[in-house]
């Protein structure tokens, strides 16, 4: 049976729950990011999804706070091997460099954040320290995070490893960005929870990005979800040793490798 590495995982249940689900569905690996909403119940943070500028009640009582939330979420899963954390970064948080040297990724969830203007300019300071310490800088896009500074920061820091969290699409335009961020930067990946389908997958693969495609499921309580993303891999017309790539040996490569 096929290895599995989920590149996008989230602690959202019981972590020997957790820990079964990913046995049973033959994964090797899991990165994972803390589900810690703070005071907020996901209703709330759904409500505070629809405006980027986030009020100063969320800043003070959530973003500032992620100190805390990673700390306890690395104490909760130190010593499981089948787990690579991801902690959750902010720049509206200034204490957090000290956990980069902790981890192999870091996570910027721009949704949740405080999207300024100037929001990309704003985690640099953070994503400076990863790319001198070889870490990776996971990215999420979709529900109106854009592609495309993510690919800018790639293109500032070649030496860096980034990967675009989902192949979420908002608009047709979508899709294009994404080929060209990809097509442009060979440090740059992308991960497949929330793609639309297996003719997807085709379409990178057909473009020659098969190497740069990590399987993704972003689980967190579903697991009918985390069967699909991985059908979605299995059942597109490529060859099987890509599939083999995108559902583990990708993954193995970038985590092992410094980019020159």
């Amino acid at each position: 049976m096929q290895k599995i590495i989920d590149f996008h995982t989230h602690l959202a249940i019981d972590l020997d729950k957790f820990l079964k689900v990913l046995n049973k569905n033959n994964i090797e690996k899991a990165i994972v990011i803390p589900y810690n909403l703070g005071p907020y119940g996901f209703k709330e943070i759904l409500e505070f999804i629809r405006t980027p500028e986030k009020p100063k009640e969320f800043i003070n009582n959530f973003l500032k706070k992620l100190d805390k939330i990673n700390e306890e979420f690395l104490d909760q899963v130190k010593g499981c091997d089948k787990i690579i954390p991801a902690p959750w970064f902010s720049p509206e948080s200034d204490n957090l460099s000290d956990f980069i040297s902790k981890v192999d990724i870091i996570k910027f969830i721009p949704v949740f954040d405080n999207v300024t203007p100037d929001y990309y300019s704003r985690i640099e300071s953070y994503v400076e320290q990863a790319v001198e310490q070889g870490k990776i800088i996971m990215i999420h896009s979709g529900w109106g995070a854009k592609v495309k500074p993510i690919g800018e920061l790639a293109s500032r820091y070649p030496k860096g490893k980034f990967v675009m969290a989902h192949l979420k699409e908002d608009n047709d335009f979508e899709m294009i960005d994404r080929l060209q961020a990809l097509s442009k930067n060979k440090n740059l990946y992308c991960e497949t929870s929330y793609g639309p389908g297996p003719h997807r997958i085709e379409q990178l693969v057909k473009a020659r990005l098969g190497k740069r495609m990590l399987y993704g499921s972003d689980y967190r309580t579903s697991e009918t979800s985390l069967k699909w993303y991985i059908a979605q891999v299995t059942y597109a017309n490529i060859k099987e040793e890509i599939k083999e790539d995108i559902l583990y040996n990708n993954a193995i490569s970038l985590l092992q490798k410094d980019l020159e």
